[in-house]
């Protein structure tokens, strides 16, 4: 679990633990910052309800991470307001993009998939953000 809010990380842990999940990682974190990279390719799933009122860039770097970390076959969901950019945004990064409406909110899901047919590697703005992105991180080792 990773939020940037210590709070909501506390909070996390303590459910987790009421709901009998002993063994559960909590970090805090500004997006995928603190994760380590040993688990690029492991995570099973990705739960997320970015910001409502965004410019999306967290949502943008949210979904990034995700592919980047999920095991092939793994799924991200995302819990939004509106859902016809995140709609457009699961379709170009995951395979088998879906909306389901609950409750007048929209979960939006993605598939991981093997790379075979379906997934687009991201182009263009966010490919270059996430280039920059790992080069500051780079120079901070």
């Amino acid at each position: 679990m990773v939020d940037s809010s210590f709070r909501a990380v506390e909070l996390a842990r303590a459910n987790a633990v009421t709901n009998g999940l002993s063994e559960v990682t909590a970090l805090l974190s500004d997006g995928w910052e603190a994760v380590p990279e040993l688990l690029q390719g492991q995570v099973s799933v990705v739960l997320a309800n970015p910001p409502y009122h965004t410019d999306y860039r967290v949502p943008r770097c949210l979904l990034a991470g995700a592919r980047r970390f999920l095991r092939t076959g793994g799924n991200c969901y995302f819990v939004v307001k509106r859902a016809g950019w995140y709609r457009q945004r699961f379709q170009s990064v995951f395979r088998n993009a879906s909306v389901r409406e609950v409750g007048g909110y929209s979960v939006v899901r993605g598939l991981k998939s093997d790379g075979v047919s379906g997934e687009k590697v991201p182009t263009g703005k966010l490919a270059r953000r996430q280039a920059a992105a790992a080069e500051r991180k780079r120079r901070r080792r």
